[in-house]
């Protein structure tokens, strides 16, 4: 029997598996015909022998099948507002804890933080308490030389006190709880502005322009979420820190956005930023709202940040998609919270 038609015959067939293969692995890494997933990670940088892993996403920027109806929801309602003048621009970070899958809209703009940079402030401190735990004892002198409330829509609901002397740990509670503008600043003064750009640099973000720049706008709403990912993790503070970071921020005052979508009994720590900058037509602000909602079956991490005129519409449009976000996630099957 002659052989040589049974060689041509498997090697034929091994060409075409391999050319099958390849051209596969293409198609997949190039997201056609197959979902293209990859992992992207977040380290705090290598120093000595070590690079701590902080946030890792597993899938790139593809679209979860599972979300692309709450997706879909979202632009048609924030279409709706713009359409009507309610907002200028509404940028959307979702994620599902315990299944590693998100939903992003609008990750391009950039908005002024405003009040939420608040929460890098106190995970500064507490940073720094780590390794000097009587930096939270310190006593402060509140001299009230400047009311840096005065242009708040959503005002402290307890101020200091003229001449009051706080310790510190007291100041980053009234920070976050009441969101008071002159403890921030005072507590600005109280640590190094090194050990609060740490903050930024660990995470790979812009630090906060000065208050003065012709750009204030500096952040995506992605790249604030890691400030709230990373201690839902305890990856940048221990766990203990990120413990009491997250239990103060269950305790804040601010009830106008994402707070009014859920069950008082769930627990919700969060942080909003309010920032008006203009004044004069076009009228210009921004109102935005950022935390973990602890969904007893499904915990997630929401935030919204918007852009537009009036303060009443943005708060109303953080509610609409926190309703639908909470809806949304009522109806997934339960999986245990494991990852980031």
């Amino acid at each position: 029997m002659n052989k040589i038609p049974f060689l041509l015959l498997g090697l034929a067939l091994l060409f075409g598996v391999i050319i099958g293969w390849t051209i596969k692995t293409w198609r997949v890494r190039h997201g056609i015909g197959a979902t293209a997933c990859y992992a992207e990670s977040l380290r705090l940088g290598q120093k000595g022998l070590t690079n701590p892993l902080l946030v890792c996403d597993v899938g790139g920027n593809q679209e979860f099948p599972e979300f692309i109806q709450l997706k879909n929801h979202l632009l048609d309602t924030i279409d709706s507002k713009k359409a009507s003048g309610a907002v200028s621009s509404v940028s959307v970070y979702f994620r599902a804890y315990g299944r590693g899958k998100w939903l992003l809209i609008n990750d391009e703009e950039l908005y002024a933080p405003a009040s939420m940079l608040k929460v890098p402030i106190m995970m500064a401190y507490l940073k720094a308490a780590e390794s000097e735990p009587k930096i939270l004892e310190q006593v402060l002198l509140y001299d009230d030389s400047q009311d840096y409330n005065i242009a708040q829509r959503y005002p402290a609901s307890e101020r200091l006190k003229t001449g009051g002397l706080y310790r510190v740990d007291e100041l980053i509670r009234r920070m976050i709880v009441y969101s008071d503008n002159n403890t921030l600043h005072l507590l600005d003064d109280g640590l190094s502005s090194e050990k609060i750009a740490e903050m930024y640099t660990a995470l790979g973000l812009q630090t906060p322009p000065m208050p003065t720049a012709e750009q204030v706008n500096f952040l995506t709403v992605k790249d604030y979420a890691y400030f709230f990912r990373v201690l839902y993790n305890s990856t940048l503070l221990s766990r203990t820190m990120s413990e009491r970071a997250l239990s103060l921020l269950t305790e804040t005052t601010f009830r106008e956005g994402l707070a009014a979508t859920v069950p008082d009994d769930i627990k919700m720590a969060h942080k909003f930023g309010e920032r008006t900058l203009s004044l004069q037509p076009p009228i210009q602000r921004e109102l935005h709202d950022c935390g973990i909602i602890y969904h007893p079956e499904n915990p997630y991490l929401l935030c919204v940040m918007t852009k537009g005129e009036q303060f009443d519409q943005l708060a109303e449009t953080i509610r609409e998609i926190g309703k639908a976000v909470y809806e949304e996630v009522g109806r997934l099957p339960n999986i245990p919270s494991k990852e980031n």
